[in-house]
């Protein structure tokens, strides 16, 4: 990273290298259109390595684009409550994002409660399904090996399964507390495979961080494809159940959506959540460095460093089933090599006309792709062009514990949430959830 430059002309050649930045990159994708200023800021910092003023920075961004600016300004959200947590991995929020899943975009997150780091982001055809959310779950565990103390959803088809993974891998490794009530007598708490000594349900409205997230996401990413890509319905150029306009769906937008999105998860893990005086509880910081924080302590259930130990067995057993399920792909091999060479024909290059179509990116390239596959399946010719089968259906042995916790079978181990610490996690304050 530049030193900050302390003469008016290093100051001002720098501002104009990081105009010249925002025109190039805005020529390979939108996103930065909805960007607030601490992450305008931030991605100026991280892709272009220019030390910047934040306020001129954004006093241009706002002469330049004062639509997105002002649409920013008016989004008035809903005020939710907020959560104490007491450190890192005490609380992972689960939840779905079902804005783009009209247009074949399912998409599914996690966030640390304390830090608010995002511990995965998943798009794909079925991101959104009970055997694709379950192995996110387990190949997150798998990669911090680690689980979370607590996990929190609401009661979405989703979640069964790897809600019965946490409380399998709570039996594994069971986590024994002690903790005083409000009448100052000790208790202790043990968690298990009972699902509620280790998971809990809520209503979505209810899952505070994630909610507040998707929040987030939509205004600094999400929101102009929502609105592009209702146009395209609108009008019927797309055709949500039509094989061809699915397939050039996936084919042009899939891989811009899923950097634009990705990238923006990496801003947000590294950009500051700056100090808000009048909401004690939303700590200020960096997410990625809260996620770190040797402040408080790490409520992360650690696996054995054996794998031969109880919980890196189940933690195998769990995902072994579930290596052959594609949740990665949006095309098969041979279509997504077919849609390209045509693509390639008629001229699409991933770079953007802003006077043209920077709010309805490439949409003459996805007619004339959408025609011909419609022209190549008349002819019947090969290959047949198809989409990625969506991984669904169940695991018998996650149904089989699921159904246990529902009729409190007696030989579950764990203890229910002790009020004490169920208080804690419900203790609501109001919050505006303005990140940025």
């Amino acid at each position: 990273m530049k030193r900050r430059h302390r003469i008016p002309e290093e100051r001002e050649e720098t501002l104009n290298r990081a105009i010249e930045f925002l025109h190039q990159d805005l020529q390979q994708s939108t996103a930065i259109l909805g960007f607030g200023k601490g992450l305008l800021y931030q991605y100026v910092r991280q892709q272009a390595q220019l030390a910047v003023s934040q306020r001129r920075l954004y006093d241009y961004y706002r002469s330049v684009f004062p639509e997105e600016v002002a649409g920013r300004r008016d989004g008035n959200f809903k005020q939710r409550g907020d959560f104490k947590v007491p450190g890192p991995n005490f609380l992972w929020s689960l939840d779905g994002y079902e804005k783009l899943k009209r247009f074949g975009f399912q998409i599914y997150g996690c966030i640390d409660a304390y830090s608010r780091c995002i511990i995965w982001f998943f798009i794909g055809r079925s991101a959104t399904t009970s055997i694709s959310t379950l192995k996110q779950y387990l190949r997150a565990v798998q990669r911090l090996q680690m689980r979370p103390f607590f996990t929190r959803s609401d009661h979405g088809v989703e979640t069964p399964l790897w809600a019965a993974a946490q409380a399998a891998l709570a039996k594994a490794g069971p986590k024994k507390l002690k903790y005083t009530d409000e009448n100052r007598i000790s208790h202790y708490y043990e968690q298990g495979d009972r699902l509620d000594s280790c998971h809990i349900y809520g209503p979505s409205t209810r899952n505070v961080k994630i909610e507040s997230w998707w929040r987030q996401l939509r205004g600094g990413a999400t929101d102009r494809w929502i609105t592009f890509f209702r146009e395209l319905a609108g009008y019927a150029i797309f055709r949500e159940n039509n094989l061809a306009d699915q397939i050039a769906m996936y084919a042009i937008y899939g891989p811009i959506i899923r950097d634009e999105l990705g990238q923006f998860v990496c801003l947000w893990n590294g950009h500051i959540i700056r100090n808000q005086p009048n909401r004690p509880n939303v700590r200020s910081g960096v997410p990625m460095d809260l996620y770190h924080t040797t402040e408080d302590p790490n409520w992360g259930v650690s696996l054995s460093q054996d794998d031969g130990s109880p919980d890196q067995q189940l933690l195998h057993n769990m995902l072994s089933p579930l290596e052959h399920i594609d949740i990665e792909t949006l095309l098969p091999e041979e279509t997504e090599a077919w849609s390209n060479q045509r693509l390639q024909e008629i001229g699409f290059e991933a770079r953007l006309d802003l006077e043209d179509d920077s709010k309805r990116p490439y949409v003459d390239k996805f007619i004339q792709l959408r025609d011909l596959i419609e022209s190549h399946q008349k002819t019947g010719s090969l290959p047949i062009l198809q989409l990625t089968p969506i991984a669904a259906g169940g695991a018998l042995e996650y149904e089989r514990l699921l159904q246990r916790n529902y009729l409190a079978d007696p030989s579950l181990s764990g203890d229910p949430l002790p009020t004490a610490f169920n208080a804690q996690i419900a203790e609501i304050q109001q919050d505006d959830l303005d990140l940025n």
